[in-house]
């Protein structure tokens, strides 16, 4: 299905709301090396409170945080008030710094949050909306590089709207002159959910493809996050676009909150056998 070995990510969705100790034990127990770590305030027993902390007991563990995906309240960087996208902004460059505790070495950013009423668009409104998206980029891209981070921007699920950031070529040209650490993370399942062949917009970031996240679904709108094989995405097609592009970047596995986290685990496991050419 694929030709080579590759290191393959678990989001820390997968723990839900489980303890830091209990989550990290249990990625370290199914094999992972490597994880993306959610930046929103509570995760991991409020791991942000003390990033270098916490990048000390991953260690412990034999894990790092290859990737941090912002917090879920510094998403809405379109957001129609100049004050409130200040605020966002705010809190996206403290996920960046938090970041650099962690020691991660890139950050996943969402073009736009929940503020906008997809639904009632215009073409001004999306206009407006990408504007918006790109004058927080031109500040959150600097810090990014101050850092040493790369930043990567996520298309996102269009759920049968006018959301901007649906298509890959809206992130592409987003991200176009920001420099070369600013790039594209792909959800491969947001893809599916709008219609597109992931294979073909792995294919159209080519080159800026920095991070992708790995979720299946059943490919009529809605974003489900289930392991792949479960919904309708031809993985084997995917898999031969990444290595057809030389796309070197993080794995990542991005699933819903695990009833089983060890049976979870050990699935994704599997999967990593199967894909990198070795029996489970």
């Amino acid at each position: 299905m694929v030709n080579g070995s590759h290191t393959y990510c678990v989001s820390t969705s997968v723990v839900g709301r489980r303890g830091r100790e209990e989550s990290l034990a249990a990625l370290a127990a199914a094999g992972f090396a490597e994880i993306e770590i959610g930046g929103d305030p509570g995760k991991l027993e409020d791991w942000i409170a003390d990033p270098p902390a916490m990048r000390r007991r991953l260690a412990d563990y034999g894990l790092r945080a290859r990737v941090l995906h912002l917090a879920t309240e510094a998403w809405d960087i379109a957001h129609p008030d100049d004050a409130a996208r200040r605020g966002v902004v705010d809190l996206a460059l403290r996920g960046l710094r938090d970041a650099a505790g962690v020691g991660a070495e890139i950050v996943i950013c969402h073009p736009n949050g929940p503020s906008g009423n997809y639904a009632a668009y215009t073409p001004a409104d999306l206009a407006a909306s990408l504007a918006r998206t790109r004058e927080s980029l031109e500040i959150l891209a600097p810090e990014a590089a101050r850092l040493g981070l790369r930043l990567a921007l996520e298309n996102l699920p269009l759920r049968h709207t006018a959301r901007p950031g649906g298509a890959m070529a809206e992130i592409l040209a987003l991200v176009a002159g920001l420099g070369d650490h600013v790039g594209v993370c792909q959800d491969v399942g947001h893809s599916n959910a709008n219609g597109v062949d992931p294979a073909a917009d792995a294919r159209e970031a080519g080159g800026r493809l920095y991070a992708i996240h790995i979720q299946d679904n059943d490919g009529l709108g809605e974003d489900q996050h289930l392991v792949p094989g479960e919904g309708t995405i031809d993985w084997g097609a995917y898999l031969a676009a990444l290595d057809e592009i030389a796309y070197a970047g993080p794995r990542t596995f991005e699933i819903r909150a695990a009833d089983d986290l060890p049976g979870a685990l050990a699935a994704l496991q599997s999967l990593v056998a199967a894909w990198n050419g070795r029996e489970p």
